[in-house]
């Protein structure tokens, strides 16, 4: 049965998890989009980003963002389709980037510039705005080539190499030309990081002789690190 545009099917925050999100955690339920306000706009849903920082804002807890509210639905990056539009900034037909959150459609009454425009490209799919070519890939570029700038012949250890930035972190360190060793959780990983993604070396963090590895990965040191894990950071002289 065709539901109304009026309407969106929402996965809220039903309670606050403890640990591990359960599915009670949660709740799908469908709400009114109501009215679109003079300078406002309908947004439908296209795409949706899982992303760890969900996870976070789930927790009440002081945070760079507020959290979830209970009942709200939770937040996430997306693309989404304008739809209707009273706002000459926005058009029918554009698609936006932005927190669209898990839900189907919503009204956002005065869209700025926290909604981004993107425009589609011949042979790229749509989804890769919200990776590559989004917050995750500018996260990998501005790490590699605004803060840790390697250089031909260098050594760098990216840790969390298989997760969304460290991939991405760990082949822009190989396009600079550096000799790149990654980190990652299980043996599937590891795999990945050198026959798929071209690394020098994968060092399995769950292994009980992982330190072993990663000294003979690097027996002349490590010039640069792309700390992805959220382990303390340190300084340490590079290698002469």
């Amino acid at each position: 049965m065709a539901h109304p545009v009026s309407t969106s099917r929402r996965f809220v925050l039903a309670r606050r998890p403890h640990g591990q999100v359960r599915e009670e955690d949660f709740a799908l339920v469908r709400a009114d989009v109501g009215a679109v306000p003079d300078g406002g706009a309908l947004l439908e849903t296209l795409f949706i980003s899982l992303d760890p920082a969900i996870r976070s804002w789930l927790d009440d807890r002081p945070s760079y963002l507020p959290p979830v509210a209970i009942g709200d639905p939770v937040r996430s990056l997306g693309l989404a389709r304008v739809t209707e539009s009273r706002n000459p900034a926005f058009c029918v037909g554009d698609i936006v980037r932005g927190f669209t959150g898990w839900q189907e459609r919503h009204v956002v009454p005065s869209p700025g510039a926290e909604w981004d425009r993107i425009t589609p490209k011949p042979g790229v799919p749509l989804e890769t705005w919200l990776g590559a070519l989004g917050m995750t890939g500018l996260t990998a570029w501005i790490g590699v080539y605004d803060i840790l700038r390697p250089s031909a012949g260098d050594t760098v250890l990216v840790t969390a190499a298989g997760g969304a930035v460290g991939s991405l972190a760990a082949q822009l360190a190989k396009r600079a030309g550096a000799r790149v060793i990654g980190t990652a959780g299980g043996a599937e990983k590891c795999d990945l990081l050198t026959t798929r993604l071209g690394l020098d070396a994968a060092v399995d963090r769950r292994a009980d002789d992982w330190r072993d590895h990663l000294a003979a990965a690097a027996p002349a040191g490590i010039d640069r690190v792309f700390e992805n894990a959220g382990a303390p950071c340190s300084t340490r002289p590079s290698r002469s």
